[in-house]
C-alpha cells in the first residue's frame, strides 16, 4: 500500500508547475500519469512473478523478462520525466504528447491486465 500511495504521490506531484497550461493538458497530465502507474503496477506484477510461460514484456528498454528493480527505475523515469518533456514542448505539440503516453501506457496496461498481470504494487 505504500508504494502505490508513492505511486499516486508521484504522478498528480508536479501538477502544481503546470499552471503555464491549459486545463485540457492538465487532465491529460493527470490521465497520462495515471496510465503509466497502471501499466507499471502490472508489468511490475509480472515481474514479480517471473512471468508466465511463453509471455514476456514487449518493451525493448525493459526487455523480455525485467527484474522488479529495473521495472521501478523505468517507470519512475517515466513519472519523473513526462512534466519535463511536456513542458519543454511548444503547447501546440503538448496534448499530442500527453495523448500519446496515455494511449501507450494505459493501452499496455490493459493489455497486461487481459493476460492476467493483476494491478499491484
Amino acid at each position: 500500500m505504500k508504494k502505490l500511495f508513492l505511486a499516486i504521490l508521484c504522478a498528480i506531484s508536479t501538477l502544481a508547475n503546470a499552471g503555464e497550461w491549459s486545463s485540457d493538458d492538465e487532465k491529460l497530465y493527470i490521465a497520462s500519469q495515471i496510465a503509466i502507474v497502471a501499466d507499471w503496477s502490472t508489468t511490475r506484477y509480472a515481474a514479480r512473478n517471473n512471468f508466465s510461460t511463453g509471455i514476456y514484456e514487449t518493451n525493448f528498454i525493459l526487455g523480455h523478462h525485467p527484474s522488479v528493480g529495473k521495472v521501478d527505475l523505468y517507470c519512475i523515469a517515466l513519472l519523473a520525466t513526462n512534466h519535463l518533456i511536456a513542458d519543454a514542448l511548444p503547447d501546440e505539440y503538448r496534448t499530442y504528447y500527453f495523448t500519446f503516453r496515455l494511449v501507450s501506457h494505459g493501452g499496455a496496461s490493459m493489455h497486461n491486465m487481459e493476460l492476467g498481470w493483476k494491478m499491484q504494487f
